[in-house]
């Protein structure tokens, strides 16, 4: 027994050279999955992760920009239908009230008769009438020209969405002539009366004439 002790007291200790301990941490780290293991693991996920976020931003974007078309589309066949240009029923009575001058009723000519009107002007001294003259349909290069008892008013004019204003005598007789046809398809005109706030739809053939006669109101 002491022998055996006294070899073991004689026995050199191990190493610890610095190459010994790098040989020991070397296998350390290749038994815990290599010098780099741990760092590659925790930039994976972040490098993976950062297409599939820019797949979602390009999705959103996508979806947005979709639902913005929609929302425009459904708001441009509200407004557009609810715009147009399709008042045929007031038109075809005639005569209307609250119509401002210059509005477009009916997007096309309508089919109607020709028809000639008797007008009530209050009496408030004698004073002139003011006409308002437009084509409340489409714009097809209609010409017409205003008579004052017969006698020439106005030169020819086109008639448009923009009224053209004609001052004339409180009594009389107010002739609206057809003076070219632009597109053939009839005439088409309103006249407001300033005095009164109405305004008469009507149509006048070529060469023909509507009489609009204006007379004291009882």
């Amino acid at each position: 027994m002491n022998r055996r002790v006294a070899e073991q007291q004689l026995k050199p200790p191990v190493s610890l050279e610095p190459d010994a301990l790098d040989h020991v941490s070397a296998e350390q780290k290749t038994r815990a999955g290599g010098s780099e293991g741990p760092k590659g693991l925790e930039h994976a996920p972040e490098d993976a992760a950062a297409p599939a976020l820019m797949d979602d931003d390009k999705k959103r974007f996508r979806f947005f920009v979709g639902l913005v078309s929609v929302v425009l589309l459904v708001v441009t066949l509200t407004f557009g239908a609810s715009t147009s240009k399709n008042d045929l029923e007031t038109v075809l009575k005639g005569v209307s009230g609250g119509i401002s001058p210059g509005t477009q009723m009916v997007s096309a000519d309508p089919q109607m008769q020709a028809r000639d009107y008797s007008v009530a002007i209050a009496d408030e001294g004698g004073g002139p009438l003011e006409l308002s003259i437009w084509d409340f349909a489409d714009e097809d290069g209609d010409y017409v020209q205003v008579f004052v008892d017969g006698q020439p008013k106005t030169d020819p004019f086109a008639i448009s969405h923009r009224a053209t204003k004609v001052k004339v005598p409180s009594k009389g007789l107010i002739q609206v002539k057809g003076i070219r046809d632009g597109k053939g398809d009839g005439i088409s005109y309103a006249v407001f009366f300033n005095k009164t706030g109405e305004t008469y739809f009507n149509v006048v053939p070529l060469n023909a004439t509507n009489t609009y006669t204006i007379r004291t109101a009882k």
